[in-house]
């Protein structure tokens, strides 16, 4: 399992399993991952929707904004 993935589970459900568990040697464990990872990272429709929306009115901002603060944008 990729760390990042593994530092966004233990954010959301405020664990440390990054430094408790070795993913390495949990080749069982990675497996069920793998055949499951489409259905458990799938958006679902409403978060597809928000997305949408959201990238819309960024678009429309950035024609608005100067350099500066469109870096800002795409860093935030």
């Amino acid at each position: 399992m990729d760390k990042e993935v593994i530092k966004h589970f233990d954010k959301i459900f405020g664990t440390d399993i990054l430094k408790k568990i070795n993913f390495e040697d949990k080749k069982l464990l990675k497996a069920v991952y793998r055949t499951f990872e489409e259905d458990i990272t799938k958006p679902n429709p409403k978060y597809k929707d928000i997305r949408q929306k959201s990238v819309g009115i960024a678009e429309k901002l950035e024609k608005s904004l100067t350099e500066e603060q469109k870096e800002l944008l795409n860093e935030y």
